[in-house]
């Protein structure tokens, strides 16, 4: 494995401090194993991030996210199976759905724009106030399920598990209720301009 001209170091290898033995723990036992081992992964995670991001920090964010989203869910990883493959999944869905978040926004600012309105302009803070407020009124012309679930996570900015949680349903109801709510929302955003 090529070693890294800055530190000596192999790509993959972490420094000392990344595998510090966390003296709450119990010794060592299954919890310090999958930590090590999700550990053993970060510059694969990093270098992922990097062909993905195409910038070291956001690709760093990227892999420190990944991380803190795979020892959130340890339980949800069988061991003994590819562990490289699901921190794999995992970034590729965060990655994903970050850019999903950041379309829509665009999209709902393009909706805006065409009529001639915008957030980023040289207006008023009435006008910031008044387009708020049109933009909460359309969310609110929803019907009831689509337009809770864009208010809760376009507006309010809850994660679709929270959002799940919130309505007490699964989480792919909130995602399919999302999609539908925003295809509405963009229309009816379109013939108000």
């Amino acid at each position: 494995m090529p070693s890294s001209p800055t530190t000596g170091r192999r790509r993959h290898e972490l420094a000392p401090q990344a595998l510090a033995v966390d003296p709450n723990l119990d010794g060592g036992g299954k919890a310090m194993t999958f930590k090590r081992e999700l550990m053993s992964h970060r510059g694969f995670l990093v270098s992922l991030g990097l062909r993905m991001t195409k910038s070291r920090q956001d690709a760093e964010d990227l892999a420190h996210d990944v991380m803190i989203k795979a020892l959130e869910n340890e339980e949800s990883f069988t061991p003994g199976t590819n562990m490289r493959a699901w921190l794999r999944r995992i970034l590729t869905n965060h990655f994903l759905s970050g850019r999903v978040r950041d379309a829509m926004r665009r999209r709902l600012i393009s909706a805006t724009k065409d009529a001639s309105v915008s957030w980023a302009g040289d207006f008023p803070p009435a006008d910031k106030v008044l387009l708020g407020s049109q933009i909460r009124e359309a969310v609110k012309s929803l019907p009831a399920p689509y337009g809770d679930a864009v208010m809760k996570v376009d507006i309010e900015g809850l994660k679709y598990k929270e959002a799940a949680d919130a309505f007490c349903i699964p989480m792919g109801t909130v995602m399919s209720r999302l999609h539908r709510g925003r295809k509405i929302l963009a229309s009816s955003l379109r013939k108000a301009a």
